[in-house]
């Protein structure tokens, strides 16, 4: 599919480069021309043509730290302290979650992060095979995460505890639209100094993995 893009202001996030005012081409997913387009280019056919208002078109938005299907616990009891409403509110509702409820909320949150301009992320949450198929449903690209984390029960109750370590096997599928790491911490908080300390948990940056 051959898409253009015009009336844009454009942000391309590389250091030093100012915004520039023009067009982008997208033809078969790869961007051929960004910025003003030079006369001698020949003009594609095109299956799509988006005029951008001028307004800001830049790189989406990834967000490392998502627990995707919780779309229906926002503004639930969320005037608690952090413990008592993740112990007393939190864990008693996600102990009803069913393997089409965590699809389904996992779409209703992509629709979101497309909405606000975010177009990939970082995701840890219970019934992972199924977060992924709404990834790969929706073409949203998604990086599943093995969760660490020190909190006894409640979300533990989907993980593999060893000394300390909660540890998510992650999903391999043959679709391309996603990545997994073994390893990845739920919240700096609820990691003991011990799990912090030991040799065999490696902390990536996002950037490395999403690019």
């Amino acid at each position: 599919m051959n898409i253009r893009i015009y009336h844009a202001v454009i942000l391309t996030m590389k250091e030093g480069e100012p915004l520039t005012y023009g067009e982008l081409w997208i033809q078969d997913g790869i961007l051929t021309c960004v910025g003003k387009v030079p006369e001698e280019r020949s003009t594609p056919v095109w299956d799509r043509q988006i005029d951008a208002g001028h307004n800001l078109v830049m790189p989406g938005f990834k967000n490392a730290h998502t627990h995707s299907a919780m779309t229906f616990l926002r503004s639930y009891a969320d005037d608690l302290p952090l413990q008592e409403w993740l112990t007393n509110q939190v864990f008693p509702m996600e102990a009803k979650l069913t393997h089409e409820d965590v699809y389904h909320l996992t779409k209703l949150a992509i629709m979101e992060y497309v909405s606000s301009g975010m177009t990939a992320n970082f995701d840890m949450y219970f019934f992972p095979d199924d977060c992924l198929q709404a990834s790969v449903d929706c073409g949203f690209r998604t990086v599943r995460c093995g969760e660490i984390n020190g909190i006894p029960g409640g979300i533990g109750r989907m993980l593999w505890s060893a000394h300390g370590l909660v540890f998510m096997r992650s999903i391999q599928r043959a679709e391309g639209s996603w990545k997994a790491l073994p390893n990845w911490p739920a919240s700096i908080m609820h990691l003991s100094t011990c799990i912090i300390r030991k040799p065999r948990v490696r902390w990536m940056r996002a950037e490395t993995v999403m690019g």
